[in-house]
C-alpha cells in the first residue's frame, strides 16, 4: 500500500459485538479502507457521536436500533454514507428518522447483507406472482440460541415482499404471523422460528399445493459472510458515490425484485 494514498476511514458501530469483531479484523487487513474510530459501547457512542461522524468517511452499523435514535443529531451534523446492518427493528417504525438521515447522505439499510438471501427473496416474489391462492405459503427460520429478535428480520422481510406481490399482482391481502390454534386461515403466510445451537442463519420458504411442494432454502454456513456483504456494500458506496437517499440490496446488486423486495 503506497503511503501517499489516503485510505477512506470506516467507523464501526457495535465493534465489540459478534459481527463487529469479525468486521474489525477484515477492515484491519483491507487494502482499500482503514478502521477508524469506533465506540465500543452504546454509552460511548452517545458521548462520542460527534467524533464518530467527523473522523470517519463511512459508517457501518452492526449495533442496535437504539443507536439509530441516539446518534441522530451527530449523524445530521456531519452526514456520512452509512450502512445499517442492525436487525430487530422495522424501518416503518422509524420512517421519519430514516427519511431525515437519508436526505443528508446515502443510507443503505441491509439487515441481511447476504447475496444469497436477497436472491431467495427475489425468487420467492416470482413464485408469489406466478402461483395462485391455492398454494399455501410458509416461512421457517432457524438461528443461534442467543439471537434476540423473533421472528428474524429476514423472515419478516420475506413475508412483507410476498404480501406486496400478492397485493399488486392478484389484489389479495395476505396476513403473516405464527399459526394459532385452529384450521389454517385463508390468504395466510405462516412464520415459524427455531433458536438452537450456533446456526448463523437459515431460512426456508415453501409453497405447498395438494399435488406439489416448492421450497427455496438459504443457509449461512459461516458468519463472516455478513461482514463480507457489508464490505461489498461499502465498495458500492465508494465506487458509485450515490447521492443522498435511501438504498437497499437491490441497488447494490442491481437486481430489482418485483413488488418491494428490499431485504430490509
Amino acid at each position: 500500500q503506497r503511503k501517499d494514498i489516503v485510505q477512506p476511514s470506516v467507523g464501526v458501530l457495535g465493534i465489540s459485538g459478534r459481527m463487529g469483531r469479525i468486521l474489525k479484523k477484515q477492515l484491519q487487513a483491507h487494502t482499500t479502507y482503514t478502521l477508524g474510530y469506533s465506540p465500543h459501547r452504546i454509552d460511548e457512542a452517545q458521548q462520542q457521536g460527534k467524533r464518530l461522524f467527523h473522523e470517519n468517511d463511512y459508517i457501518i452499523d452492526f449495533s442496535s436500533s437504539q443507536a439509530i435514535d441516539t446518534l441522530r443529531q451527530a449523524a445530521l451534523q456531519a452526514p456520512k454514507p452509512r450502512v445499517i446492518c442492525t436487525t430487530g427493528w422495522s424501518p416503518k417504525d422509524k420512517a421519519s428518522l430514516i427519511n431525515s438521515l437519508s436526505q443528508q447522505a446515502p443510507l443503505v439499510i441491509a439487515p441481511n447483507t447476504s447475496i444469497g438471501a436477497y436472491l431467495q427473496q427475489v425468487l420467492s416474489c416470482q413464485l408469489a406472482r406466478i402461483l395462485h391462492e391455492d398454494y399455501d405459503i410458509d416461512i421457517h427460520e432457524t438461528h443461534h440460541r442467543a439471537k434476540v429478535d423473533l421472528p428474524s428480520g429476514t423472515a419478516q422481510s420475506l413475508a412483507q415482499s410476498i404480501q406486496s406481490t400478492k397485493e399488486e399482482t392478484h389484489q389479495l391481502h395476505y396476513h403473516a404471523r405464527q399459526l394459532q390454534q385452529g384450521p389454517r386461515p385463508q390468504h395466510f403466510i405462516g412464520i415459524t422460528s427455531e433458536r438452537s445451537g450456533e446456526t448463523p442463519g437459515e431460512h426456508t420458504i415453501r409453497f405447498s399445493h395438494s399435488k406439489e411442494h416448492i421450497s427455496i432454502k438459504h443457509t449461512v454456513i459461516q458468519r463472516d459472510l455478513f461482514a463480507i456483504g457489508a464490505l461489498n456494500i461499502l465498495d458500492w458506496l465508494h465506487h458509485t458515490s450515490p447521492p443522498p437517499g435511501l438504498y437497499n440490496m437491490s441497488h447494490v446488486l442491481n437486481i430489482h425484485a418485483p413488488a418491494h423486495a428490499t431485504n430490509a
